[in-house]
């Protein structure tokens, strides 16, 4: 058995071999493009393969800094001091992207010229790619380098702009991500309207740092194809207007009391995902408030693909999604499912579903609706694919709940031209590899009513993935190998 270990062990050091020598008879160039993806710490550690490799990173095209995982003073001062001395080795004329990621306890050592210092060399360099995180204030040439195609800018705390951060000169900015404060709102709306090449422009408002009103923020840019937002303050109420005719992606997560709006109706969007979850906190004018909201989900009704947070949305929703042919929907458990038949209501063009359940715990409670119940309706869905994603705790605690069951025998007996129905209790736990007899009988009990219920449609192929085991319509089921 010791052999058959020491021989294992030489093979693995002859395939470690092999490998190292054949990266190290590559080209220069190429070399150096691998370098130029990997972090920089890695990148410097290569030195020790071989003479070959020793100062090559100096030529990477491309940095990404991740600092030590410490807060201690001594060690913050350490890393800056190294990252000094790396920053006068780097030769390359061309630094395309530049990554630098600050922890908290880094930041509150890092002065401004170590940063200036370092993004004034990169700038210098034709940088394209920029990527800043957690920092108090911002250099001001980055926003008057005309090279840069995207820029990130990710602070937790609210950062300051610098005195001299205009005039903006940005040409050839296509992607811009920024964290709002209550401080640069107004330089953000000037930013986002003055960048004639914007295509892409994701917001984020964190939670702990907004401590004045809410603002009015106006997203105007003629060329904007791709828009994210999200506010994750529960103290303040924004309201969005959105000025983009070009429009064809928009993504919001946020609460209900702030609002969002159109000054054009967006006739070429394609997709939405829409998060505006509820609060406890009463609007001031809930009336005017639902009336935004409708407005809201009216203006965006032209859309293809559709994602919802099915628990956010209100019982009287009467929009139709008239060309809407996917459909996502997010919910905490399966408490929603009325919602979900009420929403197929609105679609009627709607072929491909996916609905993502955190839980679907016993409810029985709540198996209500009458048309889970009625197995003899006439009703009809043009359904093609159906996709059902849980998450199910370890050592499931309780079977699935009864609407839940009824969800997938209506589905399975209502749905005409349905072509693949999927159950899938895996996606989420494949690392977990502790597996009880309960987990087992719950999983038995899904695959027997998806092998046994019958199927509206003649040309159905219906699937499960579970922890234990997997399942197809022309098979019983089998355990997992």
């Amino acid at each position: 058995m010791v052999n058959k270990c020491k021989d294992k062990i030489k093979e693995c050091r002859v395939i470690i071999d092999q490998i190292e020598d054949r990266l190290s008879s590559l080209p220069d160039e190429l070399r150096i493009q691998i370098l130029s993806r990997l972090p920089l710490r890695s990148a410097i550690v290569t030195e020790c393969l071989s003479s070959r490799w020793r100062g090559l990173w100096t030529n990477i095209t491309s940095v990404n800094i991740e600092p030590a995982g410490t807060t201690h003073p001594k060690y913050s001062d350490e890393f800056l001091n190294a990252l000094d001395k790396i920053r006068s080795r780097m030769v390359s004329p061309f630094i395309y992207r530049f990554s630098f990621e600050l922890i908290n306890g880094v930041q509150g050592t890092f002065r401004p010229p170590y940063l200036d210092s370092w993004v004034q060399q990169i700038c210098d360099r034709d940088v394209r790619e920029l990527k800043l995180t957690e920092t108090r204030q911002f250099p001001s040439f980055i926003f008057r380098t005309q090279s840069l195609v995207s820029i990130e800018l990710r602070s937790t705390s609210t950062w300051v702009l610098p005195d001299d951060c205009e005039p903006i000169n940005l040409p050839n900015l296509k992607n811009l991500g920024i964290n709002l404060c209550p401080a640069i709102c107004d330089w953000v709306e000037k930013q986002i309207k003055l960048c004639p090449s914007l295509e892409q422009l994701s917001l984020m408002c964190e939670t702990y740092y907004w401590d004045s009103p809410g603002k009015r923020i106006t997203c105007s840019n003629q060329n904007l194809r791709r828009l994210s937002i999200n506010f994750k303050s529960s103290k303040v109420s924004h309201n969005v207007v959105i000025d983009a005719p070009k429009l064809e992606y928009l993504a919001i997560r946020a609460l209900k009391t702030s609002t969002f709006s159109f000054t054009n109706e967006p006739v070429v969007l394609r997709e939405a995902k829409i998060e505006i979850y509820g609060t406890t906190r009463t609007p001031a004018k809930p009336d005017k408030l639902n009336r935004v909201i409708s407005k809201f989900y009216e203006d965006i009704s032209n859309v293809r693909f559709l994602g919802l947070h099915i628990d956010s949305l209100d019982n009287n929703l009467s929009t139709f999604f008239r060309n809407t042919t996917k459909l996502t929907l997010d919910m905490d458990s399966s408490h929603s499912i009325s919602m979900v038949l009420s929403m197929l209501e609105l679609c009627p063009a709607l072929d491909d579903l996916t609905l993502k359940f955190l839980h679907i715990g016993d409810d029985r409670e709540w198996c209500r609706h009458p048309k889970l119940g009625q197995s003899t309706s006439k009703a009809r869905r043009p359904l093609k694919t159906i996709n059902i994603e849980c998450y199910w705790p370890k050592n499931y605690d309780s079977h699935p709940g009864l609407s839940f069951l009824a969800l997938i025998e209506y589905f399975l007996t209502h749905a005409t031209d349905l072509e693949r129905f999927k159950v899938n209790l895996d996606a989420t736990r494949l690392s977990e590899n502790v597996i009880v007899k309960h987990d087992e009988s719950v999983e038995l009990e899904l695959c027997k009513l998806l092998y046994q219920c019958p199927t509206m449609s003649k040309r159905c192929e219906v699937e499960f993935v579970g922890r234990c085991f997997m399942m197809s319509r022309k098979a019983g089921p089998k355990a997992k190998t």
